[in-house]
């Protein structure tokens, strides 16, 4: 009998850790990317998260996002990135006219204000960014996106995490979400409880952020061993088990091999974007309530 023919992970596009304000910069990334898919057969569908660190409230100047290691830079400024990197992937994509990106306005929830003011402030930049790019670069869309991670804490950043999705989720305006951050703490061969992983996200929490409302996740998937692949397929199950579905992943997953080959330091945690949707994949496809292709990997650098 023939053995069945395995899904050969989809070609990737590139996400960002962005350290400091250009949107010129922003232009000529979208630009290599829509060029990659001019040049790729048949139509991509692909999400690119430009990640601008943690965001904080200033009264004098509204809000910001700390930009990495560059200067702090306004919200807004961070959306016409967003915007412009839209602009270029859609003028490089030249005769392809099919192919698509949703470029996430992302954000983490290490520090600065992580309450349902800052989703509600998130989740409007982001529809800003997606009436723009609709109407003028229709190949590319806004989304909402934040790195959800436990960073060691207490259980306050799970409350403080929720309340910044509930945020992000009462906007009427909103539109979809993803969260790019990982599992910490998770269990890697059995269903978790809901208190199970991390105090600072535990379970539940991690569900919440990325499966209620329009959330969605992009997993994390780094490690070589395939530990955290095996962590997503758990947490659908619990997602299955819970709440009455599997988690989706059609917006695919993310890795970190473009940063580890810039600045180093990741060893057994640089999966390519081809083996980290390949070991999620595998772990999706081991079980029946689970089973799924996930969508295009993403994969980070610096920018």
């Amino acid at each position: 009998m023939a053995q069945p023919a395995f899904a050969a992970a989809p070609p990737n596009s590139v996400s960002y850790y962005v350290t400091g304000y250009s949107t010129s910069w922003a232009y000529n990334a979208g630009c290599s990317l829509g060029q990659l898919d001019l040049g790729r057969p048949g139509t991509q569908r692909s999400v690119a998260v430009l990640d601008f660190g943690a965001m904080w409230y200033s009264s004098s100047s509204g809000w910001m996002v700390t930009a990495f290691s560059g200067p702090d830079m306004t919200l807004a400024s961070a959306r016409a990135m967003v915007q412009e990197f839209g602009h270029g992937y859609w003028v490089c994509t030249g005769s392809d006219l099919t192919s698509t990106v949703y470029v996430g306005l992302g954000t983490n929830n290490s520090a600065g204000t992580v309450n349902s003011d800052a989703g509600v402030a998130l989740a409007r930049e982001a529809r800003i960014a997606w009436d723009t790019m609709d109407g003028n670069w229709p190949q590319s869309h806004g989304i909402g996106a934040n790195d959800f991670e436990s960073w060691g804490k207490d259980s306050s950043l799970s409350t403080a995490s929720k309340n910044w999705i509930d945020g992000y989720n009462s906007y009427s305006n909103k539109v979809f979400f993803v969260n790019y951050g990982s599992a910490d703490g998770c269990p890697t061969s059995s269903i978790p409880s809901a208190t199970s992983c991390n105090p600072g996200l535990p379970a539940e929490t991690i569900w919440y952020v990325s499966w209620s409302g329009v959330a969605w996740p992009l997993p994390e998937i780094y490690t070589t061993s395939g530990s955290q692949a095996k962590q997503w397929k758990y947490l659908s199950l619990y997602s299955y088990t819970y709440h009455g579905g599997k988690l989706n992943f059609s917006q695919g997953l993310m890795t970190q091999y473009g940063a580890c080959q810039q600045v180093g330091g990741c060893s057994g945690t640089n999966n390519s974007p081809s083996a980290g949707w390949d070991q999620l994949n595998a772990q999706l496809d081991s079980d029946s309530r689970t089973t799924q292709d996930p969508g295009p990997p993403s994969d980070i650098r610096w920018k």
